[in-house]
């Protein structure tokens, strides 16, 4: 796998740049790297480029900016989370985003069962998805939202909420359609939040005959989206 770190924005091929402790940190401690060795630098924004470490001074990675890395337009991709638990969300999040979501939007369902992650934890969740997955630009987030709130900024053609007794998802989205997934919280969404997806234009569909945790009905809900 590539050696991914954070470096600051813009980035231009051929500078040098000293990366900051915590990047410093990842690059030389957790991942032994050496001058020489081949990484990838995000600028956490939108862009991504190789390049080359070419020094450990003391606690700080000096780097090379290499070139710049072509990446495919993302087609958009909306999960609008019931929060679950801390826990549940943050995974959820990670899983989200290591999958290509480019929307999450939080729901503060009615069976939400208790506060949402801090914002710097989402932040660093993120981060380290991106740094796992090597995609550049991080998903938009909002919320929590009021349920109707989140419904009424998906703009997506193509929307899906999982339901436990639905049918399977037997279409096929339009070649470059955006897709909205909607997954409720531990206990789903009630027969009202229910009714009101559907009428927002969310089709049933089911994610097998278990009853499933949040982040795994996220993981399981975006990757059959996806290969649709």
């Amino acid at each position: 796998m590539s050696l991914r770190v954070f470096a600051p924005a813009p980035l231009v091929p051929g500078a040098e740049i000293v990366l900051d402790d915590d990047e410093s940190h990842y690059l030389s401690r957790v991942r032994r790297a050496v001058p020489g060795d081949a990484i990838d630098l995000l600028d956490g924004v939108s862009s991504r480029h190789g390049g080359e470490v070419v020094a450990i001074e003391g606690r700080r990675c000096r780097v090379r900016v290499g070139a710049a890395i072509d990446l495919p337009e993302p087609t958009p991709l909306v999960l609008v989370l019931g929060l679950p638990d801390v826990g549940a969300a943050i995974e959820s999040i990670a899983v989200a985003c290591e999958l290509g979501a480019t929307q999450i939007a939080l729901v503060r369902a009615a069976r939400t069962p208790g506060v949402a992650p801090t914002t710097d934890r989402v932040a660093r969740v993120v981060r380290a998805a991106q740094r796992q997955c090597g995609r550049a630009r991080p998903p938009e987030l909002a919320g929590p939202l009021a349920l109707a709130e989140a419904l009424a900024q998906v703009h997506t053609p193509f929307r899906r909420v999982a339901t436990p007794g639905a049918s399977p998802l037997d279409d096929r989205a339009p070649q470059g359609a955006g897709t909205a997934l909607l997954v409720g919280p531990e206990g789903g969404l009630t027969p009202a939040e229910a009714a009101d997806a559907r009428a927002a234009g969310f089709v049933p569909i089911s994610l097998g005959p278990w009853t499933l945790r949040t982040p795994t009905a996220v993981a399981a809900g975006l990757a059959l989206v996806r290969a649709r």
